[in-house]
């Protein structure tokens, strides 16, 4: 297994913990965090991620 399979695996494990933890400000940081890169102002394609 590759490092960056191994660690996709590992993240979306991680992930799945996380909101089941049922913590609403790590669910808003997640939130807040994928909502940054939506278009808006400034397109999807112009944003870092």
């Amino acid at each position: 297994m590759s490092l960056v399979t191994e660690f996709n695996d590992y993240r979306s494990t991680m992930n799945e913990k996380i909101m089941a933890s049922d913590n609403n400000i790590i669910k808003k940081n997640f939130n807040l965090d994928t909502n940054i890169y939506a278009d808006g102002a400034l397109s999807e394609k112009t944003k870092e991620r």
